[in-house]
C-alpha cells in the first residue's frame, strides 16, 4: 500500500522544475526495483 501519492506530493509544483524531477526520480528508483520505503518521503 502507497503511504503516499506521488500526484499529491507534486502537488503546486511547476513541472518543469520540481514536479518533474521528483517524477524522474521516483521513476528511476522503481525501474531499479527498489522497495516503496526507499521512495517514500521521511
Amino acid at each position: 500500500m502507497a503511504l503516499y501519492t506521488l500526484d499529491s506530493l507534486c502537488a503546486g509544483l511547476d513541472e518543469t522544475d520540481w514536479g518533474g524531477l521528483i517524477r524522474d526520480w521516483d521513476r528511476s528508483l522503481r525501474a531499479a526495483n527498489h522497495p516503496e520505503t526507499t521512495r517514500r518521503p521521511c
